[in-house]
């Protein structure tokens, strides 16, 4: 997740510029939900479908740099 310092005020929460909408299968977000469940029970951490989907993005962007 992309946490630049001059994008996260003090209060230590990003300010956000844009907000993107996805839309998934029934079995796509069926698969996302068991998939945070599981990291949910094995940690015992809490994992939201917005941090796992940035972190894929952010992977994704960085996997495919362009120039």
């Amino acid at each position: 997740m992309a946490n630049d310092s001059e994008d996260t005020p003090r209060g230590g929460k990003p300010t956000y510029a844009h907000t993107l909408s996805l839309r998934l299968s029934a079995d796509d977000y069926r698969m996302l939900r068991r998939f945070v469940t599981k990291h949910e029970e094995v940690t015992n951490e809490r994992l939201t479908h917005q941090s796992v989907i940035e972190a894929a993005l952010m992977q994704y962007l960085a996997n495919n740099k362009q120039g």
